[in-house]
């Protein structure tokens, strides 16, 4: 039997999908987009609600957006590879939890995170995030937050 120098082996029948990262590196006028929201964000008392883009129940106000890790806005990906882009909020008293914690995955080192729902519908808003001591933060669906609009009279 002739050995050749080729490789005899086979590719994978199903190759591991592989995810274009640079789906998650910001464009430059996106970069600059998420800074001035950043500086927006800074500006005391704006106290504008924000609401569940479904049911329109009140989540939270835009006065307790906060900063982690150095920005208020974060984009993720999740292990089945779905894309998030979370506003991190110090509360989020329209929303209850589901499940139990998990440190499995976790997008904030040091944190464990639970699921975030909308209190009147259920719809996922995003995940809270805790440290083993101290307060922790919600990390808030951007998409799935509008703001109240205050120009119904």
């Amino acid at each position: 039997m002739n050995q050749s120098t080729a490789s005899t082996e086979r590719p994978p029948e199903h190759p591991q999908p592989v995810f274009p990262l640079w789906l998650l590196r910001e464009k430059p006028d996106e970069a600059e987009k998420a800074k001035q929201a950043d500086r927006e964000a800074d500006r005391p008392g704006k106290g504008r609600k924000l609401l569940c883009r479904g049911c329109r129940t009140m989540i939270t106000t835009d006065d307790t957006r906060i900063n982690v890790s150095g920005k208020h806005r974060h984009v993720f990906a999740n292990p089945a590879g779905y894309l998030y882009e979370l506003g991190c909020f110090s509360q989020a008293p329209g929303c209850s939890h589901e499940g139990a914690p998990s440190w499995e995955f976790t997008w904030f080192p040091g944190h464990s995170w639970q699921i975030q729902v909308c209190r009147s519908c259920n719809a996922l808003m995003g995940w809270s995030f805790r440290p083993p001591s101290g307060n922790g933060f919600s990390g808030l669906i951007l998409a799935h937050l509008i703001e109240e609009d205050n120009n119904s009279d």
